[in-house]
C-alpha cells in the first residue's frame, strides 16, 4: 500500500537478519548446517514486510578460505565475507584490462538474456519460499562502482581516479548502459515492485568520492536507470551506507523512491530527510551501531514512535544496516513489536 502512496494501518518493517538469535526465534529453529536455509527464509518472512533480493546463510567454519574464479581469497564469517583486493601492476594495466572487459558494442545481447532469465529463475525460486514478503529485484549487469573500488582496494581506486578517471567513467557507463537495456527488454515477474540499485558510496562523515566525480557518469546513468523502471511502474530503491548529504538532492533529482538505511550516526536525520524530500520513502533509521545493540528497550520504542511520527507515514522501519549478531533478541523484539502496535 506505501509503494502505491495508500496509507497502511501501520508502518512495514523492512530489513536483513544476520544475527543467530533472531533468525532463530522467528524461525522456529535453531540453525544447523541443514536448517540454515530453510530457517533464515522463514526468520524473514515471519518477522518482516520487506526485505533485500537475497538472503545471506550462515558460514558454520568461520574463517575458512575460498578461492574465487580470478585467483582472489575470501575469507569467510559467521554472516559476511572478505575478498583480497586485486593489484595491478600499473594504472596502464589496469586500463588496459578494463579497456578490454568494456569492448563494444553494448547493445543488448543473448549473453545478457541468458544472465537476466537466470536472476530472474533464481528470484522466483526464493519468492516461491518467501510467501508474501516482498523482496527486492536487482537487475544484473556489469560491475557496480563500489564493486569497482573493492576489487582492487579503496588505496588504488583512489589513484585511478586521479591518473585514469576515463577508465571508471568508461564502466560506469557501461554498467548503466546495460541496466537499461535489460530494462527495456525485460519480462519481470508481476510481484517485482522495487528494484535496488546500490552503491556504499559513503563513510560516516562523507562521500569516499568527490560529487563532480559522481556527477560526470554515476548519476547520469542512474538518471536513466530510474527513467527506464519508472516507465516499467516499478519502484526504485537507493542504498548506501553513510553521510549522503553532499549528493541527496542529486539522488532525488535522478528519481529515487526509496532510501535506505538511512544512518542516524552518520548525520541522516530521518526528521530533516522527510522535511526536504516529502515524497520520499525512507528505509531503515533505527540506529544499529549504538542503540539496538546498547540501548534500552524504552530508548528503542521511543526512537520508533519518534522516526515513525517525524516521517508521517514515508517509512519502512527497521535498523540502519542490517540486524548482526550485536543485537540482542529482546532489543529487536523491542523495535519489532512496536511496530506491529502502532496504528496510524
Amino acid at each position: 500500500m506505501l509503494l502505491n502512496a495508500e496509507a497502511p494501518d501501520r508502518p512495514p518493517l523492512y530489513d536483513v537478519i544476520r544475527n543467530d538469535a533472531v533468525v532463530s526465534h522467528f524461525g522456529g529453529q535453531a540453525l544447523t548446517p541443514e536448517t540454515a536455509r530453510r530457517t533464515v527464509i522463514q526468520a524473514h518472512a515471519s518477522a518482516l514486510d520487506a526485505t533485500k533480493s537475497f538472503y545471506r546463510f550462515p558460514e558454520f567454519n568461520p574463517g575458512r578460505v575460498v578461492v574465487e574464479p580470478n585467483g582472489c581469497k575470501t575469507t569467510l564469517q559467521r554472516w559476511t565475507s572478505w575478498t583480497e583486493p586485486i593489484a595491478f601492476p600499473s594504472a596502464e594495466d589496469y586500463v588496459q584490462a578494463k579497456t578490454a572487459s568494456t569492448a563494444g558494442p553494448w547493445d543488448w545481447s543473448a549473453h545478457d538474456r541468458e544472465v537476466l532469465a537466470k536472476t530472474v529463475a533464481e528470484w522466483q525460486e526464493l519468492t516461491q519460499d518467501s510467501g508474501d514478503l516482498v523482496r527486492n529485484f536487482i537487475v544484473p549487469g556489469p560491475p557496480r562502482l563500489d564493486d569497482l573500488f573493492t576489487e582492487v582496494g579503496l588505496e588504488a581506486f583512489s589513484y585511478y581516479m586521479v591518473d585514469c578517471p576515463d577508465i571508471l567513467h568508461r564502466q560506469v557507463r557501461h554498467r548503466f548502459d546495460t541496466l537499461v537495456h535489460a530494462v527495456a527488454y525485460a519480462e519481470l515477474p508481476s510481484d517485482v515492485m522495487i528494484v535496488d540499485e546500490t552503491c556504499d558510496m559513503a563513510f560516516s562523515s562523507a562521500l569516499l568520492f568527490r560529487p563532480d566525480f559522481l556527477r560526470a557518469s554515476f548519476l547520469p546513468g542512474y538518471k536513466r536507470l530510474c527513467e527506464a523502471l519508472h516507465r516499467k511502474g516499478l519502484k526504485v530503491l537507493f542504498h548506501s551506507d553513510g553521510n549522503l548529504w553532499a549528493i541527496l538532492d542529486d539522488l532525488v533529482e535522478a528519481g529515487i523512491d526509496l532510501l535506505h538505511p538511512v544512518e542516524p550516526q552518520a548525520g541522516m536525520d530521518p526528521a530533516e530527510i522527510h522535511k526536504r524530500y516529502p515524497h520520499l520513502i525512507l528505509c531503515g533509521t533505527i540506529d544499529v551501531s549504538e542503540l539496538l545493540p546498547f540501548g534500552t528497550e524504552q530508548q528503542i520504542k521511543d526512537q520508533v514512535v519518534r522516526n515513525i511520527e517525524a516521517t508521517e507515514g514515508k517509512i519502512m522501519v527497521g535498523s540502519s544496516s542490517e540486524i548482526h549478531n550485536e543485537v540482542p533478541l529482546k532489543n529487536y523484539l523491542a523495535m519489532h513489536e512496536t511496530v506491529l502496535g502502532y496504528r496510524y
